[in-house]
């Protein structure tokens, strides 16, 4: 079993990109991580607010006391990257398969942008490569 931690999606919310004090601008998608993290919140954890830079949108949350990051990044399409941070370093290095709370965090996440009525075209991948093969799901399960 591997997590894929990327998700590309359209949205209809409108765009909302503004600029700050110092005229620099904040790309949208505050909107699009806003509604992310009511998801989140919907299930239980606790998130801390967004915080912008310049790759976008970013916040924490928890699920069992496991931390969790995510980011929201706006170009001609949406980003949403998400890792499990408390993935330990033995974990990485030996390869160890993701851990159950991640799991469902990304199964429950995966199965609400889906059939959220203003998320479209939700795909899901390793990577951002153009060979990055997209599933429909963030879990998939070894053949």
């Amino acid at each position: 079993m591997r997590i894929l931690p990327l998700a590309e999606f359209t949205s209809d919310f409108p765009e909302d990109g503004v600029e700050d004090k110092d005229g620099v601008l904040q790309f949208g998608g505050r909107a699009v991580t806003e509604t992310i993290v009511d998801i989140l919140k919907g299930f239980g954890f606790r998130v801390s607010p967004p915080e912008f830079d310049e790759h976008g949108w970013g916040f924490d949350f928890w699920a069992s006391e496991r931390r969790f990051w995510c980011q929201v990044t706006a170009l001609d399409t949406f980003l949403l990257s998400c890792e499990d941070l408390s993935r330990t370093l033995t974990e990485k290095f030996f390869k160890r398969p993701p851990n159950a709370i991640y799991i469902d965090v990304m199964t429950r996440l995966g199965e609400a942008l889906g059939h959220h009525p203003r998320f479209h075209q939700v795909r899901w991948s390793a990577d951002d490569s153009l060979r990055s093969p997209r599933a429909a799901s963030p879990v998939q399960f070894d053949d």
